[in-house]
C-alpha cells in the first residue's frame, strides 16, 4: 500500500491509529486482557513490556524514535494505574 506523507503523519499524530494514545491503550488494554484483576498476571505483563522493549531497543543500536519511548511510557503509566487501584482497593477491604 503506498501512503502520502500526510497520511503517515496522520497514522503517528496524537490521535492516529499508530500513535501514542491509541497504540499505548492497545498494548495495556491486552494485558489487562489476559491480566483481569490479578496483580500478578498484570506484573508479568508489565514485564514482559519493558523486556520487548528493552530488546528492539537494543536491536535499533539504542536510538528508536521519541515517539516509542512515549508510547512505552504511557503504556505503562496504564498498567501501574490498575496495579495501584487493585492495591489501594485491597487495602480498603482490609480496612474495613
Amino acid at each position: 500500500m503506498d501512503l502520502t506523507q500526510d497520511e503517515a503523519t496522520e497514522l503517528v499524530s496524537d490521535d492516529g491509529f499508530f500513535g501514542i494514545t491509541q497504540t499505548s491503550d492497545r498494548v495495556a488494554n491486552f494485558v489487562f486482557s489476559f491480566a483481569g484483576n490479578d496483580l500478578e498476571k498484570l506484573q508479568k505483563g508489565r514485564d514482559g513490556i519493558v523486556q520487548g522493549f528493552e530488546e528492539a531497543n537494543k536491536l535499533f543500536g539504542g536510538n528508536l524514535p521519541e515517539i516509542s519511548y512515549k508510547t512505552q511510557e504511557r503504556t505503562l503509566a496504564l498498567i501501574d494505574g490498575k496495579i495501584d487501584s487493585i492495591k489501594n482497593l485491597k487495602d480498603e477491604l482490609k480496612s474495613e
